[in-house]
């Protein structure tokens, strides 16, 4: 049983180690968070832009809705 553990935790230790150690993964987040940051810096500059197109399609979709009855019709 110790020894499964130990071989376990040699195992974990190696993998822990070649994560911190290996570099390939580092261009791919630094891409990813400037990215996000683009992304956010275009949110923020067209803020009310896109805003407004927002509220001009949710406002189109709700003069093209048929309203609903108020009470259903009795089926005879």
């Amino acid at each position: 049983m110790l020894r499964n553990i130990g071989f376990y935790a040699y195992i974990l230790k190696s993998r822990a180690k070649a994560f911190f150690t290996k570099e390939d993964g580092a261009v791919d987040i630094v891409a990813v968070v400037i990215l996000s940051a683009i992304a956010i810096g275009v949110g923020l500059l067209f803020k009310d832009e896109i805003a407004g197109l927002i509220q001009n399609i949710i406002g189109k979709a709700n003069q093209s809705v048929d309203p609903l009855p108020n009470k259903p019709q009795p089926v005879n």
